[in-house]
């Protein structure tokens, strides 16, 4: 994932922000404001930003990035999944998620940080 993969996410934001409320936002995100998060994505010590390998080009996209900015929280990450309207229940993001979580074990970090917007299920 890097700041070139930011047109999709661009596409699935405005949808969820609508839609939804798993955005969290109150406006949509442009590209500029956006650029600072996938960079904080790209951090060695976190683990990545990636969409789903076996899902239709960028209709997925799960990371972890670090929860928040003082010293005591640097173990810990919140993970995050979105998905593009449509494949919701094909099971792309049951795959994608998991993974964020061993990757995050395979770091050492110790805590994993999750919201989630019913009525969406936890993996």
């Amino acid at each position: 994932m890097s700041i070139a993969d930011r047109p999709a996410l661009d596409e699935i934001d405005p949808h969820d922000l609508l839609h939804t409320t798993a955005v969290f936002e109150d406006e949509p995100v442009g590209p500029e404001p956006r650029e600072p998060g996938l960079r904080e994505f790209a951090d060695p010590d976190h683990p990545t930003l990636d969409f789903a390998p076996d899902a239709a080009p960028r209709l997925v996209y799960a990371g972890a990035s670090r929860w928040r900015p003082r010293a005591g929280y640097a173990s810990t990450v919140e993970v995050s999944l979105y998905l593009a309207p449509g494949p919701e229940r094909a099971g792309s993001g049951r795959r994608l998620y998991p993974a964020r979580f061993h990757e995050i074990r395979d770091r050492e970090l110790q805590r994993a940080v999750g919201v989630l917007d019913p009525p969406h299920d936890a993996p």
